[in-house]
């Protein structure tokens, strides 16, 4: 009877560290599948750039926006020939919405950006003839 139950002990207890070490290993696999998402790359590229490229923060609209006026100030452009020329660069992009207005609506967003890019160009473009400092 006491050979019994000190297999059973045994048993019991090679169960219980079986059961810790698959929760151990578990664990482990998890983890390393975690560390391989984070730092997936691209062939050639360093997981630390991959990884800073995901943790990087897109540029708001507003903050475009913000940076487009600051760069027209400190260019010293024509608010209305500026508009103008950022205009005729978009609608020359997209022929089938010349004569419509964007919106803040969140329809318009994708081109609000687009025209936000836009401008950013011709300001790069408008530095670089005046011979100053380019904003961006």
């Amino acid at each position: 009877m006491v050979f019994i139950i000190t297999m059973m002990h045994n048993l019991n207890r090679e169960l219980r560290d079986a059961g810790v070490g698959v929760a151990i290993t578990a664990v482990i696999l998890l983890s390393l599948l975690v560390i391989h998402m984070l730092f997936k790359s691209k062939p050639g590229s360093s997981p630390m750039i991959s990884l800073h490229r995901r943790l990087e923060k897109k540029e708001t609209e507003t903050e475009k926006k913000t940076k487009v006026f600051d760069c027209m100030d400190s260019l010293q452009l024509v608010d209305e020939q500026f508009f103008a020329a950022v205009d005729k660069h978009f609608y020359e992009k997209h022929p089938k919405l010349k004569g419509y207005q964007l919106t803040n609506k969140t329809k318009d967003k994708k081109h609000r950006l687009e025209w936000y890019n836009i401008a950013e160009e011709i300001l790069e473009e408008e530095a670089e003839r005046l011979g100053k400092e380019k904003c961006y």
